[in-house]
């Protein structure tokens, strides 16, 4: 008689290596208007219902220490030092090649906050720029305590990372 046998061993083989000195450095984002990261822009004058008046700038993705980043350029919030502007003046920011021209649609109320709307068309490579059209409107259904009224808009403006 004829008979084999098997015979099985189970072994778990481990082992690590540390390697030390390794450096790593997260890349930030940063938007920057006119080089500034909180710009002053001569606003508009003699709004009137209904009608926009604009105001051009430049927002660039000043992301010097991630060279690949790309971005995308939002608006997030429009404040005003204007209490009676709140709901009834209104902000919309797109880029431009040629001319700035008022735009139709995107506007922002004073006063709201994430608004979350796409101010360029395409993404900025690191250290790419844009020209920025603002457009500012009295709303036509604006109340009569804004009318006359001078103020200060704040726009807060976000870069968000646009993956490959």
């Amino acid at each position: 008689m004829l008979g084999a046998t098997t015979g099985t061993t189970f072994a778990l083989w481990h082992d690590s290596a540390q390697a030390a000195g390794v450096t790593a450095t997260a890349g930030n984002i940063s938007v920057t208007v006119n080089n500034s990261t909180a710009a002053s822009l001569t606003g508009p004058t003699g709004l009137t219902p209904g009608n926009a008046k604009t105001v051009t700038t430049t927002v660039k993705n000043a992301s010097a220490a991630a060279p690949n980043l790309r971005m995308q350029v939002y608006l997030d919030s429009v404040t005003s030092s204007q209490p009676a502007w709140t709901g009834d003046v209104e902000v919309a920011a797109a880029t431009y090649t040629t001319s700035c021209t008022a735009a139709t649609t995107g506007y922002v109320s004073v006063g709201a906050s994430s608004a979350n709307v796409a101010v360029t068309s395409t993404s900025l490579s690191s250290g790419g720029s844009a020209n920025l059209c603002i457009s500012v409107r009295l709303k036509s259904s604006a109340a009569l305590a804004a009318y006359g009224k001078t103020g200060t808009l704040t726009l807060t403006f976000r870069g968000q990372q646009v993956r490959p």
